[in-house]
């Protein structure tokens, strides 16, 4: 436990110095297209090629910032500095986290923001853990192509849903025993369904 405290304070670290590094790249990259525009396209030689390649590396920067922001989340869920989440945002750090995971099998994660805001009651690392494994669970049954979604909301009866599903996939994901206990250890109840996960997990009194 004192080797996985230390590894997390490192993590939350290293990713607050990641997001730093990117915010100069980025204000570097547009300072350098305003010293490009000085001269203009039309009148540069691959003036065109130059600020595409500008595009390019914003667009990567904020994928950076993106990732290093769910990483340093996660970190600071993992060094239990988070009891009380907020739904929305710790399914989207989840979500991102999984991204990967899903293109290297040629699928697609599509993450819907929810109209409610809603707040649980759970070790922000446990949910992150549980809500990727949702999702494994879920790319088990899809084939290259597919997409997944990835939902969640805040019911009128006092419960958040947090649902992965495939439109496509008709197979219903297969729990296991680690899986279960992640679900329980965020208080959360689970129901498989063709192409999908469900978890129902109760809000914070009086949300």
């Amino acid at each position: 436990m004192h080797n996985l405290t230390f590894l997390c304070r490192m993590l939350a670290s290293a990713t607050h110095e990641m997001q730093n590094i990117l915010a100069i790249i980025k204000e570097s990259g547009a300072l350098a297209g305003d010293v490009l525009n000085l001269n203009g396209p039309p009148r540069m030689k691959h003036g065109d090629k130059l600020f595409a390649a500008l595009e390019t590396v914003e667009a990567q920067i904020e994928r950076g910032r993106t990732l290093m922001t769910a990483l340093n989340t996660c970190a600071h869920a993992a060094a239990a500095e988070y009891d009380v989440l907020e739904l929305s945002v710790f399914c989207d750090r989840a979500g991102v986290l999984a991204d990967r995971m899903v293109r290297l099998k040629e699928c697609s994660l599509k993450l819907v923001k929810p109209v409610d805001k809603g707040r649980i009651r759970a070790d922000g690392f446990d949910f992150i853990q549980t809500v990727y494994h949702a999702v494994e669970l879920a790319l088990a049954g899809c084939q290259a192509g597919d997409e997944l979604t990835l939902e969640c909301q805040a019911a009128k009866n006092g419960q958040a849903m947090v649902r992965v599903a495939s439109k496509t996939a008709r197979a219903v994901p297969q729990s296991n025993a680690a899986f279960d206990d992640m679900a329980a250890r965020i208080g959360a109840q689970l129901r498989l369904e063709a192409g999908g996960v469900n978890l129902t997990v109760p809000l914070v009194s009086g949300e």
